[in-house]
């Protein structure tokens, strides 16, 4: 899979961020603290369904809001697909090109 871009709405601490990536190799650079692992946590999300630093939604979350969105333009397969997986405290919806997934 090849992740094109990012769209990260009240994710962790981005309250929102788009972010296109380059076809060759990207690289994140920033201060402690900044949202790095976030980024890869976000694309972890989009490419397993869970996250690998926590299994409660809520932490994903940022502060004062009901839900985090998170969605990311890949190839897989030769083909474009448009991932999103929104997040709530008790809940968690995902969709393939806009297509519900279970």
């Amino acid at each position: 899979m090849i992740v094109k871009s990012l769209n990260l709405y009240n994710f962790r601490n981005y309250s929102h961020f788009v972010i296109d990536f380059s076809q060759d190799i990207n690289i994140l650079i920033g201060n402690n603290g900044q949202g790095k692992t976030n980024l890869i946590e976000a694309i972890y999300l989009l490419s397993v369904g869970k996250s690998f630093r926590s299994h409660v939604n809520k932490q994903m979350i940022m502060f004062d809001n009901e839900f985090a969105r998170v969605e990311g333009k890949v190839i897989s397969n030769s083909k474009q697909r448009n991932l999103e997986i929104i997040l709530g405290s008790n809940f968690k919806n995902a969709k393939i090109d806009n297509q519900d997934i279970h």
